[in-house]
C-alpha cells in the first residue's frame, strides 16, 4: 500500500497548472520518482521523516509525493513561522532532511546541523534526471504524513497519519455525491498546502479525481477572482475569511464567479449572515465540512447549512457521538463532546503517548475537544470548541503558545490570551495582562502605549504575524492560574457578551 499509487492515473491530461507550466498525472509522477530517487540517494530511507518548508507550488507538491513515494514522511512546516517556531517544530519532529524554497526559511542552527535540499538548486535538478524510483510498498499502518496541530494540551504537536486513514478519508469524502469531482473539473488551490485542508482535501481530491488543479500563490481575492474566471474554474475550495473578503470586494462581479458548480468552506464554522451574503451578492451557494487534522481530516459535509454550526451527515464509514464529562453516551438535547470513529482516524501525536491517550481511547474513539449538541432529527451542532485554540483566518493560533511568549517580557506578571470574534478573521487574538506592580500601566495612557508597543514587537520577534494580539487588556487580577481554561472561557465570554 502507497497513498502516492491512489493518487496517479495513467492519464496525459494536464492535472496541475502552476502559471505557465503544465502537467499530466504521468508527467507528475514520473517528476515526483525521479526525485525520489534523489532523495534515497541522499541517505532518505523507508519512516524517516523529511520536512517541507515552502508555499504553494509545483516543487512543493512534488515534494511530498516523492517522499510518500520512498515510504518516509512528509511533514510540512508553516513558512509564515517565525524561525523560533520553526526552531521548536524541527526539535519535535527531527528531520532526516529538509526540502525548502529558500533556506532562509530554515532556522540558522538547524540549516547546519541538518542536511538542506533547495527546490531548483543543482541537486535538485539532477535528481528529476535520475532513473525513477519505483513506489515503495508500505504497510497500512506506516505513517505517510505529519501535520503540527494542538491535540489536548494546546501545544503544537505532529498528529502522525498513515497510507490507510489518509486513503480512507479521500474514500469516504468521495462518498458524497457533491465531492464526487470529474476530469472537467478545474479545482483551484489557494489553500496553503502545509495545512490539511489544502494539502489532502484540496490536492488530494483533486488528483485521485483526475481534475485539473490550478495552484494560486496569492491570497488576494481580486487576483484569485481573476484567476477563477481566467481559468474557468469549477470548485472553489476556502476559508469563511476568503468567501467574507470576496463580499467585502466591491470590484469583483458576479460575472468571476460563472463557472463555479462547487464551493466548499472549512477550517472554521461560517457565520449565517456570511452564507446570506455570498448568495445574494454571488448567487452561489456555499457547502460546509467539518473536520480536524486528527480525522484526515473530514468527518462530515454539509450540503445545504441551514443552522450556524451545524456538522452535517456524517461521510460513509464515519462514526459521531456525543459523550458527557463522564464519557458516557450525552442524552438528545444534551451538551456533549463531538467524538470520532473511523479508519480515517489518526495513528497517534508523534512522541507523546500521554497526549495520544487523552484524546484517543481504547476502541478507536477519537475525542475531538469540540462540543456539540444533537437535536430531536439525529443532527449535531456545534456550539464551542471544548480546546481554547483561536481561528484566525481559519488557521490555529494556541493560547498556551502567545502566552509564553508574553510571559518572557519583564513587567508581564500573568497572561491569558482568548479569541475574540471578528466579522473578517473569524477571530482575533487578545492577551489580558496582570502587570507587575512596579510599573503603573493603567493608570498611564502613555505609559500603557509603550508597554503595548513593546508587547507587540516581541511578539512579532517571536510568533507568525496572524498569532499576535491585536489587542492587549491590562486589568488588574487574574487570578493564581492566569492561563487556566475556565479563566480563559469567562474571558472569552466576556469578550462575547455571552452569560
Amino acid at each position: 500500500m502507497n497513498l502516492v499509487n491512489e493518487l496517479f492515473s495513467e492519464s496525459k491530461a494536464p492535472c496541475l497548472i502552476d502559471g505557465n507550466e503544465k502537467y499530466s498525472h504521468v508527467q507528475l509522477k514520473n517528476f515526483a520518482s525521479r526525485l525520489s530517487a534523489g532523495l534515497v540517494r541522499r541517505g532518505v530511507a523507508p519512516k524517516d521523516r523529511v520536512v517541507i518548508i515552502a508555499h504553494n507550488s509545483t516543487e512543493f507538491l512534488l515534494s511530498y509525493l516523492a517522499i510518500i513515494n520512498c515510504g518516509a514522511i512528509a511533514i510540512p512546516l508553516d513558512p509564515f513561522s517565525t524561525q523560533t517556531e520553526k526552531a521548536r517544530d524541527l526539535s519535535l519532529v527531527r528531520p532526516k532532511l529538509i526540502l525548502t524554497a529558500t533556506i532562509d526559511l530554515v532556522p540558522k542552527n538547524y540549516a547546519e546541523a541538518i542536511d538542506v535540499l533547495e527546490f531548483n538548486s543543482s541537486d535538485w535538478r539532477s535528481y528529476l534526471k535520475l532513473k525513477p524510483f519505483e513506489t515503495y510498498e508500505c504497510d497500512e499502518e506506516d505513517i505517510a504524513l505529519m501535520m503540527m496541530t494542538s491535540g489536548s494540551s494546546f501545544q503544537p504537536r505532529p498528529a502522525m497519519l498513515s497510507h490507510k486513514s489518509l486513503i480512507a478519508n479521500l474514500k469516504q469524502a468521495r462518498s458524497v455525491d457533491e465531492l464526487i469531482l470529474s476530469s472537467k473539473d478545474v479545482v483551484l488551490a489557494a489553500l496553503p498546502m502545509y495545512h490539511i485542508f489544502g494539502l489532502h482535501v484540496v490536492a488530494g481530491l483533486s488528483l485521485i479525481s483526475n481534475s485539473k488543479m490550478v495552484i494560486a500563490r496569492t491570497f488576494d481575492p481580486v487576483e484569485l477572482a481573476s484567476i477563477i474566471s481566467y481559468s474557468k474554474v469549477t470548485v472553489l475550495p476556502g476559508v469563511p475569511a476568503l468567501f467574507d473578503a470576496f463580499v467585502r470586494t466591491n470590484s469583483i462581479t458576479l460575472d468571476s464567479f460563472t463557472t463555479l458548480r462547487l464551493l466548499i468552506s472549512g477550517g472554521a464554522p461560517m457565520r449565517a449572515e456570511l452564507h446570506e451574503k455570498f448568495q445574494q451578492r454571488f448567487g452561489k451557494s456555499i457547502m460546509e465540512g467539518y473536520g480536524l487534522t486528527e480525522a484526515a481530516p473530514m468527518v462530515s459535509f454539509s450540503t445545504n447549512p441551514t443552522a450556524e454550526g451545524e456538522i452535517g451527515t456524517p461521510l460513509e464509514g464515519i462514526e459521531i457521538d456525543l459523550r458527557d464529562s463522564s464519557g458516557s453516551q450525552a442524552l438528545q438535547g444534551d451538551v456533549g463532546q463531538i467524538v470520532v470513529k473511523g479508519k480515517n482516524v489518526f495513528s497517534g501525536y508523534f512522541g507523546d503517548k500521554e497526549a495520544t491517550s487523552k484524546v484517543l481511547d481504547p476502541n478507536g474513539w477519537l475525542f475531538t475537544g469540540d462540543i456539540g449538541v444533537k437535536d430531536i432529527n439525529g443532527k449535531i451542532t456545534l456550539i464551542d470548541r471544548g480546546s481554547d485554540v483561536i481561528a484566525v483566518h481559519g488557521f490555529s493560533v494556541y493560547p498556551s503558545e502567545v502566552e509564553n511568549v508574553l510571559l518572557d517580557v519583564d513587567f508581564v506578571e500573568e497572561v491569558s490570551v482568548v479569541g475574540e470574534l471578528d466579522e473578517i478573521s473569524g477571530e482575533r487574538v487578545v492577551a489580558y495582562i496582570k502587570a507587575s506592580p512596579l510599573v503603573h500601566i493603567q493608570d498611564d495612557l502613555k505609559n500603557k502605549r509603550a508597554s503595548e508597543k513593546e508587547l507587540r514587537e516581541h511578539c512579532l520577534k517571536k510568533l507568525a504575524r496572524y498569532k499576535v494580539p491585536v489587542k492587549f487588556e491590562f486589568i488588574s487580577e487574574l487570578g493564581l492560574q492566569a492561563s487556566s481554561r475556565p479563566l480563559r472561557k469567562s474571558l472569552r465570554a466576556a469578550l462575547r457578551n455571552i452569560d
